[in-house]
């Protein structure tokens, strides 16, 4: 679409069944219990976009993240998966250019996988999937932070001069991250998955 993106994939790695992209941090790469872990998805945002890039270029790219506390893998995508996301991602961008997007990574990461493990039950029962609001505590929890035990923690919005000049409250955001949430990181949530062994 007129578009040309340029850029450099590093940590780059050659084997017999394709490329392997390798990142490492100094922190966890999982949130939860043993047992109920699930992938820090806020922290592979930028491998992810990294990830989407090379398999739309038609390169066979499994992408990995390393942290203290064990892996989070991302499996190849086929050409017209990652294309596809990458359109996504360029009409998202194109709509920022208008306006500020009513979003928040670590609100929508929140969000999205309160949907994936909402219950089914309160899907079907739901007349709209939008309209259900399984998520909307996570969600809403994320951006403006709360209690843990006897700590507080702060939520994403007080982390950001962004957020904080650009929106008063996680209102102005709830109608909205069923539009943006999953175009911006629903791939993510669904393709990362935890490495064992």
């Amino acid at each position: 679409d007129g578009i040309a993106l340029s850029g450099t994939l590093h940590e780059l790695r050659a084997g017999a069944g394709g490329w392997l992209q390798l990142a490492q941090r100094p922190g966890a790469v999982l949130a939860g219990n043993e047992g109920s872990q699930q992938p820090r998805h806020h922290v592979l945002t930028a491998l992810w976009v990294r990830h989407v890039l090379g398999c739309a270029m038609g390169w066979h790219l499994s992408s990995v993240m390393l942290g203290i506390d064990g892996g989070v893998l991302l499996p190849p995508l086929s050409v017209p998966q990652a294309q596809a996301q990458l359109r996504d991602w360029l009409d998202v961008y194109r709509t920022a250019w208008t306006q500020p997007l009513p979003l928040a990574t670590r609100t929508a990461l929140a969000w999205l996988r309160a949907r994936c493990a909402g219950d089914p039950a309160d899907d079907a029962e739901a007349q709209d999937e939008e309209d259900s609001g399984v998520g909307l505590q996570p969600a809403r929890e994320a951006f403006e932070g709360g209690q843990q035990g006897r700590n507080r923690y702060a939520g994403e919005r007080e982390q950001s001069a962004y957020l904080q000049r650009s929106f008063e409250s996680f209102d102005d955001l709830a109608d909205d991250l069923p539009r943006w949430a999953p175009a911006l990181y629903g791939a993510l949530v669904e393709q990362a998955e935890i490495m064992h062994g």
